[in-house]
């Protein structure tokens, strides 16, 4: 009999630890998921700011392409206004 009730006693035991197992279990896969959609959102948010920095940075070669087309056209005009104030002093 003593026996029987120290091997229920143990079952106790046992199912009471199973249990805060599996409630653990089920408080860290709520976690795993939370921290998942974070990082699926911190993802999306990182792939959205390489594309914005991809359009910035093609952006700033066709600014960099009109600076040097516009300084190459200052310089042609700065180039026949010496020529044109030669003319005027001879």
């Amino acid at each position: 009999m003593k026996e029987l009730e120290d091997l229920k006693q143990e079952l106790y035991k046992q199912s009471k630890s199973s249990e805060e197992i599996k409630q653990q279990n089920a408080e860290l896969s709520q976690k795993i998921r939370c921290l998942s959609s974070k990082i699926s959102a911190k993802d999306l948010h990182m792939d959205d700011l390489h594309q914005k920095l991809d359009m910035a940075e093609r952006r700033i070669q066709q600014l960099s392409g009109s600076v040097h087309q516009l300084q190459t056209e200052r310089d042609h005009y700065v180039k026949k206004l010496k020529e044109v104030r030669r003319m005027w002093q001879q």
